[in-house]
């Protein structure tokens, strides 16, 4: 071994002060936590004390209590928005794992029918999902598969069809089947691949606190029950959110604060307060801070949000079991903690459900954060010095050889990527010379290599369009039983395997785009038509996007291409997409002057940088973040100037005055 290496290893020994450091901030942070765990649950038992032998705040009364605990519940979500009945679950806002199987115990395994319940205003609402290779409707002599609703009042409502559609609710007296329909009650059957689906909706008053759900097949055997969330003798409690109990645990509320309670299952029937975190970029403590705390801090089980409508945190299902909990979890999002406390809600010796406190762990982080990152840095500084002093200016000349040695060698990594990463180049001797020769070479091999690499990327970017046209035209083709329509969707499948084809020429060659436009068939056409149809087929292929067409072409023509038209419209709607958020609207507008036709497209989102200005409809030019998800091959916009150019028109981009978004447009000549 080198004495250089004697040396260096000695001075090591000075990073015994860092281990000392962290060991005194972990305790201060033990300390801290400890304490907060001890606010919070002061908080959470002064809840609890307002709400305990107090069930009619989670279920409405007591007796809805004490039969809770004996028949399934039917557990109802509150909707956002009120359902449309048409047989789809689309605008419940609601997750497919949110689904319940119709089962004994509502958790247990799903099974061929499953529900999803909701409430909204003074309605309940039902949707039910059933499995069956052959569906059997209702005749006037016999029934067919059929769903009976069942009050504590020994009421029944049977739900059967002869044909999918709306349909009412008979009432059953015994065990007979009346031709009666309950006019308060509504519901609409959906024939599904699968089997069937039902959507009911039903007054508050009329179900009450009590019900139970049966799905019943039948067959050449007989009717057999294929899902029941409780037997028919026996309703479980109906257990939603509930107003009362909001506004009782709403008074508790607190900036960074969130509360919630949960019934005896778990079910989450109130949440108030939001949890304030620190969303800042960077911790206190910049970029150190961070390194030490992904080296230094302890692991915690991470935060998980409801989707299911089920709080299932170890807390809450020890507190659950009668006994108070608090436990730390790990924000994916931010660098935050979460500290969850929980405590039982009592009716007297029994337990009606749990409350639960959440707080992020902001202050307290910011707190160890700069100690730890002082402490740390301190005794780094330490170190260096003291290894740097051992070593000595005889080590420098060897260092700096070793350091690009190991440039060398790593400079192409296992999977082919290049490491221009070279130590030196500032020197002004021989070494550093060849230390910045070094890493011209490098960089513009590891150029090159990007560019080849992210080529294949950025050209299947350019078909991800006329694709989705395709793919979404596909399903609802699948779906559509009317001819017409049919033959439209069939229609827009091979327009979007044309434009894929020629997409896919073009592309193929890119060194010619600009002949291949000159080159397409010209003639005279309507333009408004071709673009509302286009964003129809954009609404088919994007249903979680918004898009509005308006205005009109008066009648008027241009001399040109009908595809290349939907192309150019094709880069630019693509482009709205990418920079709009989710819910925005992406407004497509087609006006008329004397002389041209002007075709606006304009969307919400970030402006254009000052800098694109005049670069912006360039080849290979784009202001999309290329280390995204989506890579873009920089050709969009340059065609959309190249069909503009063909058409005998001109292109602009600007800023919306208001500065909430950017729109586009394109100037046509009229015949």
């Amino acid at each position: 071994m080198s004495l250089r290496l004697k040396l260096f290893g000695v001075s090591l020994l000075t990073l015994v002060l860092p281990w000392a450091g962290c060991t005194y901030v972990r305790e201060m942070e033990a300390a801290l936590k400890q304490g907060f765990e001890q606010s919070l649950q002061g908080s959470a038992q002064t809840i609890a004390a307002a709400l305990n032998d107090r069930p009619e705040l989670l279920y409405g009364d007591a007796q809805s209590f004490r039969r809770e605990t004996q028949g399934a519940p039917i557990l109802a979500h509150r909707l956002p928005g009120e359902p449309v009945l048409d047989g789809y679950r689309d605008d419940w806002g609601l997750a497919t794992a949110a689904a319940i199987p119709l089962a004994p115990d509502p958790r247990g395994e799903a099974g061929p029918a499953r529900y999803w319940a909701g409430v909204r205003d003074r309605y309940l609402y039902l949707y039910i999902e059933v499995e069956d290779a052959f569906v059997q409707y209702s005749t006037p002599t016999e029934p067919g598969d059929r769903v009976v609703l069942a009050d504590d009042r020994g009421r029944r409502l049977v739900f059967a069809t002869a044909a999918p559609g709306p349909l009412g609710a008979s009432v059953m007296v015994g065990d007979t089947l009346t031709n009666n329909l309950e006019q308060r009650v509504a519901g609409f059957w959906r024939q599904t691949a699968n089997g069937y689906a039902l959507e009911i909706q039903a007054p508050l008053t009329l179900v009450g606190t009590a019900l139970s759900l049966h799905v019943v097949n039948a067959g050449e055997a007989g009717d057999r029950r294929v899902g029941s969330a409780t037997a028919f003798a026996e309703t479980g409690t109906l257990v939603y959110p509930r107003d009362a109990l909001a506004d009782t645990i709403k008074a508790f509320t607190q900036p960074g604060l969130r509360i919630r309670v949960v019934d005896t299952h778990g079910w989450l029937l109130a949440s108030q307060g939001e949890l304030a975190r620190t969303d800042t970029g960077e911790p206190a403590g910049g970029f150190l801070s961070t390194l030490y705390g992904w080296l230094l801090k302890p692991a915690e089980q991470p935060y998980e949000s409801i989707v299911t409508g089920w709080l299932t945190s170890p807390p809450v299902q020890t507190a659950l079991t009668g006994r108070a909990n608090a436990a730390w979890f790990a924000d994916p999002l931010l660098p935050d903690s979460i500290v969850q406390a929980s405590r039982p809600l009592l009716a007297g010796e029994r337990i009606m459900g749990a409350i639960a406190l959440e707080q992020g762990s902001g202050s307290m982080l910011t707190l160890t954060n700069r100690a730890l990152t002082r402490l740390m840095n301190f005794t780094l500084l330490a170190t260096l010095i003291a290894a740097l002093g051992s070593v000595g200016y005889a080590t420098l000349l060897s260092i700096r050889v070793g350091r690009l040695a190991r440039a060398a060698e790593g400079a192409l990594g296992p999977h082919g990527e290049l490491n221009a990463t070279v130590p030196g180049t500032r020197a002004g001797d021989e070494l550093g010379a060849l230390a910045r020769s070094f890493a011209r070479l490098l960089n513009r091999l590891g150029d090159y290599n990007d560019y080849l690499r992210g080529l294949a990327s950025k050209l299947s970017h350019e078909l991800r369009t006329p694709l989705a046209v395709i793919t979404s035209s596909l399903e609802n083709l699948e779906q559509e039983q009317d001819p017409a329509q049919r033959q439209l969707y069939q229609q827009r499948i091979h327009s979007g395997a044309q434009r894929l084809d020629r997409l896919v020429s073009a592309m193929s060659e890119a060194t010619h785009i600009e002949q291949t436009v000159k080159d397409a068939e010209r003639s005279w056409f309507r333009p408004g038509p071709v673009i509302e149809a286009a964003v129809r087929g954009y609404a088919d292929a994007y249903p979680q996007r918004r898009f509005n067409v308006s205005g009109n072409d008066q009648g008027l023509s241009v001399s040109g291409s009908p595809d290349l038209l939907v192309q150019l419209l094709d880069k630019l709607v693509d482009n709205a997409l990418s920079f709009a958020p989710a819910d925005a609207m992406i407004d497509v507008r087609l006006d008329t002057n004397a002389n041209d036709l002007i075709l606006r497209v304009a969307n919400p989102g970030p402006g254009l940088p000052e800098s694109m200005t005049g670069r912006l409809f360039e080849s290979l030019v784009s202001v999309r973040d290329n280390g995204g998800d989506k890579p873009h091959l920089g050709l969009g916009l340059f065609i959309v100037r190249l069909i503009a150019d063909y058409h005998g028109g001109t292109v602009a981009a600007n800023n919306l005055p208001d500065g909430s978004g950017v729109v586009f447009q394109v100037r046509l000549p009229t015949q």
